[in-house]
């Protein structure tokens, strides 16, 4: 028992650095061109205002004035090179060379350094030309003696060489350096940003994660898998689907039987938050599998925005046998009801031409007299209806369900949005049985994979505006 909690644990941590990756991942190419054009900017810019420096230096030596070295041995000598660093280094020596006519314009910079741990010190000088280098330098040796009596009278300072223009060196200006740091700041800003954006939202990453924020149950999960060439739809009549695939529509398809057969609900709604999350081809799916258990289904394509059963099970009708012939009572259900390929025990009620303003035809009466009729000859009715965080088709068709499954595509929609729309559902009158997380990627850190690639289920962009 301990060592599953233990596994589980593990799971659940590693499915949150999935997350993480995933999204830095998605945002990785912005962050990159961001970093690069700072990169770019700043090289430039630097190369523009920043030029080449000059330094000057001299190796200098502490030694005693006493010509017998009578100090020399002892521990004063450190001292004596501290203060006289003291003075090398001090604001009072540049305000006595800026005293001076002649060095007051020099801009540049004055330092002193020990060697080591000896009498030797370096003093440089470091201006925006050589010249200037030189004379600071310069200047800094003969304003020293005027203030070293206030620090030090036992010492002084001795020139190890005399100051030469050969000592003079060219420091470049590192323009790509402080580019190249400038760059990689701003990625690591981003690379935080993004890592900071996902670990506040509550956008659902993981089938654990969505059992905890959601008001309703996880189902089940789908991977994240690639359709077949020329394959219409991901359907698990298709042998080219992948078999982890079916398994996983299989015990998506179990959880949900058992929620309508205790509450005996026959009518269920398939819907979604937003467009591009497989609820059509869950829809479908739910209904194949549904009839491969010995079940009398019906599938009826209630999206009247973006009708996709005719295409995706290639069934062809007659002009005026749709569900809007139905509902307009053009047409007869038994004429309407279409056999589903060689599955047994599966019709479907499709839509072909795109209906304006469907919302106001589904509000009808009509359509719950259908569904009854509709459920008087099948075990189970399976209705694919808009995304209902953009229109209000499926809050309408609610109405006249029984029950209802929300798809939610991984890493895409925030908890607090699904919860809502969950509260719509109930407020209609349906009851909102649970959510399918779809197209997940598998586990990378634990050894596991995702099953491949979804291809494109097909776009909403052209066939929703968002109503509310």
């Amino acid at each position: 028992m301990e060592q599953n909690q233990r596994d589980i644990r593990r799971d659940y941590l590693a499915q949150d650095y999935q997350y993480l990756f995933r999204c830095l991942k998605r945002n990785l190419f912005v962050i990159v061109v961001c970093a690069c054009i700072t990169l770019i900017g700043v090289y430039v810019a630097l190369d523009y205002f920043m030029k080449d420096s000059y330094q000057a230096s001299i190796q200098l030596a502490v030694v005693p004035r006493d010509a017998a070295g009578s100090k020399q041995s002892d521990g004063s000598v450190n001292t004596a090179v501290s203060r006289s660093m003291s003075v090398l280094n001090s604001s009072m020596l540049k305000e006595q060379i800026r005293k001076n006519s002649e060095t007051e314009a020099l801009n540049g910079t004055l330092r002193a350094a020990q060697v080591g741990q000896t009498n030797l010190i370096t003093m440089s000088a470091t201006a925006d030309t050589a010249e200037h280098a030189f004379r600071l330098l310069k200047a800094g040796l003969e304003n020293y003696p005027q203030l070293s009596g206030y620090f030090e009278t036992g010492y002084l300072l001795q020139r190890l060489s005399g100051l030469s223009a050969d000592s003079i060196i060219t420091l470049p200006a590192r323009t790509e350096y402080y580019a190249f740091m400038a760059g990689m700041l701003v990625l690591a800003v981003g690379v935080g940003l993004t890592v900071m954006a996902a670990v506040m939202t509550d956008k659902i990453h993981s089938a654990e994660q969505g059992e905890k924020l959601l008001e309703t149950g996880i189902l089940g999960k789908l991977v994240y898998v690639k359709k077949g060439k020329k394959q219409n739809a991901l359907l698990i009549t298709d042998p080219r689907t992948d078999a982890f695939y079916i398994e996983d529509v299989d015990k998506m398809v179990t959880n949900v039987q058992e929620k309508m057969d205790a509450h005996h609900y026959k009518t269920l709604m398939v819907t979604s938050v937003q467009e591009n999350e497989g609820k059509s081809t869950g829809a479908a799916n739910i209904a194949l599998n549904l009839a491969q258990r010995g079940n009398r289904v019906v599938l009826v394509d209630c999206d009247l925005r973006r009708p996709a059963l005719r295409k995706m099970f290639e069934l062809y009708v007659d002009k005026g046998i749709e569900l809007t012939g139905l509902l307009e009572g053009k047409s007869e259900l038994a004429d309407a009801l279409q056999p589903v390929g060689q599955t047994a025990n599966l019709s479907a009620v499709v839509q072909f031409k795109v209906v304006p303003e469907p919302d106001k035809l589904l509000e009808k009466q009509e359509l719950g007299e259908l569904l009854e009729q509709i459920k008087a000859q099948a075990d189970y009715v399976i209705l694919d209806t808009p995304p209902m965080g953009i229109v209000r088709d499926a809050e309408v068709t609610a109405k006249s369900a029984d029950a209802a499954i929300l798809f939610i595509k991984q890493d895409e929609v925030k908890a607090a949005v699904v919860n809502d729309l969950v509260d719509l559902l109930e407020n209609a009158g349906t009851s909102a049985i649970g959510c399918v997380l779809n197209m997940t990627r598998g586990n990378l850190i634990l050894g596991g994979g995702s099953y491949g690639k979804y291809g494109k289920y097909g776009g909403y962009r052209y066939g929703y505006k968002a109503q509310r």
